[in-house]
């Protein structure tokens, strides 16, 4: 899915508008936790996510959609 917006304050409502997509969880052992934000970076709107299990961490960015005029 990849979403185009015609200004900013139209990204910025998209944010607001799914919160559950920015989050946080640590585990109660301290090592394991899972981290997820939608932030603007530039004319791009990204979704990130970084996972932390037993040491191995992962973590991935997508670009799911563009602003067209800034």
């Amino acid at each position: 899915m990849f979403i185009t917006f015609n200004t900013k304050n139209q990204a910025l409502n998209y944010i607001k508008r799914n919160k559950h997509l920015n989050y946080n969880h640590n585990e109660g052992c301290g090592c394991c936790y899972s981290y997820g934000s939608l932030f603007i970076y530039g004319n791009k709107l990204v979704k990130s996510y970084v996972t932390t299990h037993q040491g191995f961490t992962t973590a991935s960015a997508t670009i799911i959609g563009k602003i067209r005029s800034r």
